[in-house]
């Protein structure tokens, strides 16, 4: 006999959580042990996919020209390092 998808998410489910710990967050959101069981697995697929790094670069506008950017040295910086 084939498991099931969410027969697996709950046998997770039941690995990662006792009883007990499941049974305490349901009753303090309101919901059944079996309602709190298929809920955690629904609100972590349906989470928004976190952007990587690059996508968020990627995504950025391009306005402005470089030199809006470019840093001034003014002659007469102390330098620090000596």
């Amino acid at each position: 006999m084939a498991s099931s998808p969410s027969g697996n998410c709950l046998t997770l489910l039941k690995k990662i959580f006792s009883d007990s710990e499941l049974e305490k967050k349901a009753g303090r959101s309101g919901h059944s042990a079996e309602a709190e069981h298929r809920l955690i697995p629904a609100s972590v697929l349906l989470m928004p996919k976190r952007k990587t790094f690059t996508e968020v670069i990627a995504d950025m506008p391009n306005i402005g020209e470089d030199s809006d950017f470019e840093r001034l040295q003014e002659s007469d910086d102390v330098n620090v390092f000596n």
